[in-house]
């Protein structure tokens, strides 16, 4: 089985998850200096970055379209957390068509969640084609920083300030960002990462 593809359709701003002043104050930089707002920013997109990568999990809510090549009785959706499902379409002699709500509902999991076929329904025809399958979704804790957990905002808190102040120990800090992770931080990220299971 090769593995899915996920193509957001929105983008969010790092800079909404923590703002160059908020980080500014938490390094005790005074806010009106700003020879190095350039790197800060560079710290917080790489660290927003690679939390969502490690733990699996979206920060901000976005916009997701996945593809599949055929029906399943059940369908993993591996972005976290799932918001909604916005649609399921699918080609049937070359036409995209739209499946009805009525036939699936999906899950609400702590970790991944799923779209899963109702009892006594069944699945359309669907074109023998690569990516017959379109389903579009919203996953992220919320549309503003307040609504993410507050310890992965304390973990990313300091795992920018670990960056900042040893830049110097570190050639291209931004390529070695997965060790440039102070122990409470990784220790926060650990908590929320999900883990795949390979049967």
């Amino acid at each position: 089985m090769r593995p899915y593809t996920y193509k957001a359709l929105t983008s969010t701003d790092p800079l909404d998850v923590i703002s160059l002043n908020q980080i500014k104050n938490y390094l005790k930089i005074e806010l009106t200096e700003t020879s190095e707002d350039d790197f800060l920013t560079l710290l917080i997109s790489g660290a927003v970055d690679f939390v969502q990568k490690y733990t699996k999990r979206q920060l901000l809510t976005t916009q997701f379209l996945t593809y599949r090549d055929y029906w399943s009785y059940q369908e993993e959706l591996r972005k976290s957390r799932f918001v909604e499902l916005d649609s399921v379409k699918y080609y049937t002699d070359d036409v995209l068509t739209t499946f009805d709500t009525d036939n699936f509902y999906s899950t609400d999991e702590n970790d991944f969640s799923k779209i899963i076929l109702k009892d006594n329904k069944t699945f359309p025809d669907l074109d023998n084609r690569v990516q017959a399958i379109q389903i579009t979704f919203k996953a992220g804790y919320g549309t503003t920083s307040s609504s993410i957990p507050d310890d992965i905002l304390i973990a990313l808190r300091s795992h920018i300030a670990f960056m900042y102040s040893n830049r110097g120990d570190c050639i291209e800090i931004l390529s070695k960002i997965s060790t440039a992770i102070p122990p409470t931080a990784r220790m926060i990220y650990e908590k929320y990462r999900i883990i795949d299971i390979i049967l």
